[in-house]
């Protein structure tokens, strides 16, 4: 019996250790999610930083981009920054997503994002309506920010439901479709279509390719003066060539058909877009850093919240004038205001930015069944 009982203790001890680690886990987490973040673990002991410091990186230029487009026809800064960052932020965004791809919880993702979505449109709407603009709310038509959240469904969805068959033939016969549906002027905002079918190569490739490849090329220093090499070569070229290529920002964006004058060459273009995507992502992902950073890593992981806030924050500058009369005159205001987009967008990776998308996240969407509790349970418990 003492034997026993020694067992017993000792059983009981290794419990309460197990538990108190656990517990003191816990705290630290949460401790660390009121400084600055949202979420201050890692969401993945297996997910690699180098995925979310690309993330943070990219959603600020995600938000330099936005904050171009309304001085491009008389900015040449404005003009070749967004060529630059539209050439490619967007499939990487796409792609970096598709790798993540898993084939849990879809109703609930689907859901989540769509409900983002919809909250999303109705920020929009009330923005706009305090601004003046008198415009209907047209849930299913999207041509600004909020179509990526309402694709990332469309896209969960498709690929869970071909998720057995040969991925690499699906992806031969999307990247066709993708190449020619700028020939059908019917595909419009509505629905997202015609995003969802000129991005969705991005994702199946994101779902399809070895992160572990990928991963190891980011840490191989050739290919980091490789990609910093690309990215230069890129920037001078939309810098010094905008004008004979500023017809492909209407095909980087994916919502419009092909224009008169690359109409008979248009699937040519859209594949030369594709080919830049594809280069310039690889390039940007090799020289990102491949630790993780409790800034950086974390803050990749709350990219959502900051999409959600940023694009109808910056319109209200834009329709009172200050963008106009004080920003576009000026090359050194023009600068000032794009470098005043880094600090906008890390403020709003601040935890009261989080509404409302942390409270649309999947698991919110769970059904929580009711444990009934058992007399053995209650004699365990007690």
């Amino acid at each position: 019996m003492d034997t026993v009982h020694f067992i017993q203790q000792t059983i009981d001890i290794k419990e309460l250790i197990r538990y108190t680690i656990n517990i003191e886990r816990l705290v630290k987490c949460k401790t660390n999610s009121k400084l600055f973040w949202g979420k201050f673990a890692m969401k993945e002991k297996s997910r690699a930083a180098l995925w979310d410091n690309a993330k943070f990186f990219l959603m600020i230029l995600v938000v330099i981009g936005h904050a171009t487009i309304w001085g491009t026809e008389s900015s040449h800064i404005f003009s070749s920054s967004l060529l630059f960052i539209y050439s490619f932020h967007m499939p990487l965004f796409i792609f970096i997503s598709g790798m993540f791809f898993s084939p849990k919880k879809i109703p609930q993702k689907c859901v989540s994002y769509f409900a983002i979505y919809c909250a999303y449109k109705i920020f929009i709407f009330i923005v706009y309506s305090l601004l003046g603009r008198m415009r209907g709310l047209q849930l299913f038509v999207e041509g600004e920010a909020p179509w990526f959240i309402f694709a990332l469904a469309v896209y969960i969805l498709i690929t869970y439901c071909i998720r057995n068959l040969n991925l690499k033939y699906i992806l031969v016969i999307f990247t066709i479709l993708a190449l020619f549906a700028g020939y059908d002027r019917t595909l419009t905002d509505e629905f997202v279509l015609a995003r969802c079918i000129k991005f969705y190569p991005f994702y199946l490739l994101g779902v399809i390719v070895s992160r572990e490849k990928i991963e190891k090329q980011a840490q191989n220093k050739y290919c980091k003066f490789a990609g910093l090499i690309i990215l230069i070569i890129a920037a001078l070229c939309f810098w010094f060539f905008k004008d004979k290529l500023y017809f492909l920002r209407y095909i980087f964006t994916g919502r419009n058909a092909f224009k008169t004058e690359i109409w008979n060459y248009g699937w040519a273009m859209q594949l030369l877009c594709y080919a830049i995507a594809l280069i310039m992502g690889w390039a940007f992902i090799m020289i990102m850093p491949t630790k993780p950073h409790k800034f950086i890593t974390v803050g990749g992981q709350n990219t959502l919240q900051v999409y959600f806030w940023h694009r109808p924050l910056i319109q209200i500058p834009v329709d009172l004038g200050i963008l106009a009369k004080y920003v576009l005159y000026d090359r050194k205001t023009i600068l000032i205001w794009l470098f005043l987009m880094i600090p906008y967008a890390l403020i709003l990776y601040l935890k009261p930015f989080s509404f409302p998308v942390c409270f649309l996240t999947p698991d919110r969407f769970i059904k929580k069944e009711k444990v009934i509790e058992t007399d053995d349970l209650k004699e365990n418990r007690n």
